[in-house]
């Protein structure tokens, strides 16, 4: 029993002597890091302050950007409306000049092969007052009061512009 007294008294002083060392040495460590502790403390100060700050500042440009946004989304609504109004307006005057188009080059079509051989060949043409004069006049110099003349004249200018067109 004495015997296991001892050792445990040996541990003891063993136990003893590594606490005290720890003391000694782990005393600076500890000293050293308050220090580095009290002086983040006072720089956590104004780095708490400059942070709200900070979000503060934050808040307002998200408070001004959702703004803008919603401001944005506004005027690009107001634009595809309008875009989608010109489209429609387009679609309709499209679709209109594409009809009138279709009809003056059926007409003309149906023009030149039924009434040419009534009135003429197209470049030579026999106006009704020359009918009875037997004189003829061409294109360039149609005369005002022939009214088959202004006829022909005027699907001549169709058929040119329908073909413009078409092409």
């Amino acid at each position: 029993m004495q015997r296991k007294v001892t050792e445990e008294g040996e541990k003891e002083k063993e136990m003893h002597k590594n606490y005290m060392c720890y003391c000694r040495t782990n005393g600076g460590k500890l000293s050293e890091s308050i220090s580095a502790g009290e002086s983040k403390t006072a720089n956590l100060g104004t780095d708490i302050k400059s942070s709200e700050a900070e979000l503060v500042g934050l808040k307002e440009a998200l408070k001004q950007a959702q703004v803008d946004r919603s401001a944005a989304k506004a005027a690009i609504a107001e634009a595809t409306a309008l875009r989608e109004k010109a489209a429609a307006a387009y679609a309709g005057e499209k679709a209109e000049y594409d009809a009138n188009i279709g009809a003056i080059t059926k007409a003309v079509a149906a023009l030149e092969k039924g009434m040419a051989g009534a009135f003429c060949k197209r470049r030579q043409l026999k106006c009704s007052r020359s009918l009875r004069s037997s004189k003829t006049c061409s294109m360039r110099t149609v005369k005002t009061s022939c009214p088959s003349c202004l006829v022909l004249r005027a699907l001549g200018i169709l058929l040119r512009a329908a073909r413009s067109l078409a092409s």
